[in-house]
C-alpha cells in the first residue's frame, strides 16, 4: 500500500490514497515480502525495524482515531488464535491475516 509503485503526482488519482515514495523503504518491503514473517528470525526483524524507522521518520500515516473491535474466537475445536497473551497477528480476517492465523492453529481435542 505505501510503496512507490502506487505513487502519483499531485493532481493525479492514486491507489490507496498514498503519495509516499522512498526507494530504500521499497527495497526493505520487497525483501520482507520474500521472507516468512517470524519474530524469531533476526534478519526479518532487522529488516522490519529498518522499514519501521523510515516509516516513523516520515510519518507516512497518522491515524487520528482509535477503533476498538471485538473479534470472538472459539477454542472448542481449535487453539492458537491470536489473543492478549499471544498477539502474533491482527485477528481480523478481513485484514488478510487469516493465513498467518491458520498456520498457528492446533486441534483442541
Amino acid at each position: 500500500m505505501y510503496t512507490s509503485k502506487y505513487w502519483a503526482p499531485i493532481g493525479e488519482p492514486t491507489s490507496y490514497n498514498s503519495r509516499f515514495q522512498n526507494a530504500e523503504y521499497d527495497e526493505l518491503l520487497d525483501k520482507m515480502a520474500a521472507m516468512k514473517p517470524d519474530p524469531e528470525d533476526q534478519e526479518f526483524m532487522d529488516t522490519y525495524l529498518a522499514a519501521l524507522e523510515i516509516w516513523l521518520d516520515n510519518l507516512v500515516d497518522a491515524p487520528i482515531q482509535q477503533w476498538m473491535h471485538r473479534i470472538p474466537m472459539n477454542t472448542t475445536y481449535w487453539e492458537g488464535w491470536p489473543d492478549a497473551e499471544n498477539p502474533y497477528v491482527n485477528g481480523a480476517v478481513w485484514a488478510l491475516t487469516f493465513p498467518l492465523t491458520l498456520h498457528n492453529l492446533e486441534p483442541a481435542q
